[in-house]
């Protein structure tokens, strides 16, 4: 069995994905910003 494609998941959990990937390799001085445009959901 293999994961939904890409293109097929929601707007919102590709935002979530990226969001993820993007905390796994943030500075850490970036990091506040970083978890704050997450709640804002800045995508």
């Amino acid at each position: 069995m293999t994961g939904p494609r890409l293109d097929e998941e929601p707007a919102g959990h590709r935002r979530f994905a990226r969001y993820l990937q993007h905390l796994e390799t943030v500075a850490a001085e970036d990091e506040s910003d970083l978890v704050a445009a997450v709640l804002r959901d800045d995508g």
